[in-house]
């Protein structure tokens, strides 16, 4: 993979763990603004991040990597998010740059 692909993955990987650590403090909205401005500029470098906690899971899904926590059984969810799902976006279609480390019930 691209080196500067490689850089921006690892600072999307800081600022999502930022994210989910923020979530629960009192001045929640003060973070989330930001987070939000860094998103914008990620769009505008064509980088499209993807946090899928809440979707449904199944195995031959390919944008993730899952961990399952408790028994298999056939309706399985993503119930957190290590890392999120980066693409980037280029004039033949979205590219897969990382895929999302998740934990499924």
């Amino acid at each position: 993979m691209d080196p500067f692909l490689m850089t921006w993955c690892q600072i999307i990987n800081q600022i999502h763990t930022l994210d989910v650590r923020t979530r629960s403090l009192a001045d929640r909205d003060f973070y989330q603004r930001r987070f939000d401005r860094i998103r914008d500029l990620l769009k505008e470098a064509n980088i499209h991040v993807h946090n899928p906690e809440g979707e449904s899971y199944d195995f031959t899904r390919t944008d993730c990597e899952a961990m399952l926590q408790g028994d298999a059984h056939d309706a399985l969810k993503i119930v957190e998010v290590i890392k999120p799902v980066i693409y980037h976006i280029t004039s033949e279609g979205p590219r897969l740059i990382q895929p999302g480390v998740v934990i499924i019930q």
